[in-house]
């Protein structure tokens, strides 16, 4: 009880979720990352032969290597996205987390939460699945996929 006569707070109290963003903004948010995927898959494409004045069929496979390693990082890190928002890192959080209360005088040991209400408190707040970073980095996959096959045919 603090002197108010309220409840102390946890520090986990103060963690919010964050605020769902109006559709619109989503789609321009969307837009403008696939725009910068897209200049960096064309700056690995330049950097491995591609050439505005050669043939499309020479230039697919430079464009497939980009497309191929922008998918790859983007995938990766969608896949990253879409396991933690299961809880499967809530373990490493809460190490991390316990770890610092072991050397931060402000916190108690004894008023930090065992990992069994931390991960209620977790379970509690996760939101829903995002598999826009999978399907991203799937498309670019899918791009130099194609590009391979241009080239090859």
């Amino acid at each position: 009880m603090t002197q108010d006569n309220q409840p102390s707070q946890s520090p986990w109290d103060k963690w919010k979720p964050p605020v769902e963003e109006a559709p619109k903004r989503k789609w321009l948010t969307r837009s403008i990352i696939m725009l910068v995927l897209f200049a960096v898959s064309f700056a690995i494409a330049y950097h491995q032969g591609f050439r505005w004045g050669l043939p499309f069929v020479i230039n697919a496979r430079p464009l497939s290597d980009g497309f191929f390693v922008v998918g790859l990082f983007v995938t990766s890190v969608g896949l990253l996205v879409w396991i933690s928002s299961t809880g499967f890192f809530d373990i490493f959080t809460y190490a991390f987390r316990s770890m610092l209360v072991m050397f931060t005088p402000f916190v108690k040991p004894e008023n930090f939460p065992n990992f069994y209400d931390y991960k209620t408190m977790r379970a509690d707040k996760r939101q829903k699945a995002e598999f826009t970073t999978l399907v991203m980095g799937l498309v670019f996959i899918a791009l130099s996929l194609l590009m391979l096959w241009i080239y090859y045919s």
